[in-house]
């Protein structure tokens, strides 16, 4: 919409600084042949019309002169200091009406929006083509992501339950460089566990045999106490 505006709004001012001498000097074929150069450089132009500061007509594109609701529109949006546009609809069709003041001459010009629509439409296309093919990418790269991530939690999972037989890291050999490398420093990890393990329990096994020592020795220590009380007295 800005872009419709800034570039209506250039083209009236244009054509108004063109138009205001050829008024003064009355000169009616320059001043149709510049519009007419206009209309056929870019298609878009509905129309265009000249007042002078009566609001007499001085040229225009209609044939039969400028209709009346188009004299009767109130440009409410301004442009610049003598000149405003409006949002209208002619025979069906969204147009900008620009009205330009200078001099004592006013020119007004209808122009199609046909051309931002389109391109409206175009951009909207390309977005929602950009946006699909994203959304499948991400989709494929999460599936891509998420297989070797399961298998990896799943993993981490069987080792807070002491389930030595986990710590298998071909199944992860087609997830991505990422998960690979987490698997790997898993297993490192899992390998040291199940050596600390091994140590634990050798550690336990010399702590039973230690504590059946000691209950031997206790359970000798007593009687052998007897004898030599007994033998003492003896």
């Amino acid at each position: 919409r800005d872009f419709a505006l800034e570039r209506g709004a250039h083209l009236v001012r244009a054509l108004t600084a063109e138009s205001v001498p050829l008024v003064y000097y009355e000169d009616i074929t320059g001043l149709a042949n510049l519009f007419e150069r206009q209309i056929e450089s870019l298609p878009d132009i509905r129309y265009i019309f000249v007042l002078d500061s009566r609001g007499n007509p001085i040229w225009s594109t209609f044939s039969q002169g400028v209709p009346v609701e188009l004299q009767r529109i109130s440009h409410g949006t301004a442009l610049g200091e003598d000149i405003s546009a409006q949002s209208v609809r002619v025979n069906g069709e969204s147009l900008y009406d620009y009205e330009s003041r200078r001099a004592g001459v006013l020119v007004r010009l209808g122009l199609s929006l046909a051309t931002v629509q389109a391109t409206n439409r175009r951009i909207l296309s390309y977005v929602l083509w950009t946006g699909a093919a994203g959304f499948i990418a991400v989709f494929v790269l999460a599936l891509h992501i998420s297989k070797p991530v399961e298998v990896l939690t799943r993993a981490i999972e069987r080792a807070v339950l002491f389930d030595r037989e986990l710590g298998d890291p071909s199944a992860l050999t087609s997830g991505t460089l990422e998960t690979m490398a987490i698997a790997d420093q898993f297993q490192n990890l899992l390998n040291r566990l199940v050596e600390r393990t091994k140590q634990l329990e050798a550690s336990k096994k010399l702590a039973y045999m230690g504590e059946l020592a000691t209950s031997i020795a206790h359970e000798v220590n007593n009687p052998l106490g007897v004898v030599v009380i007994n033998s003492e007295f003896l």
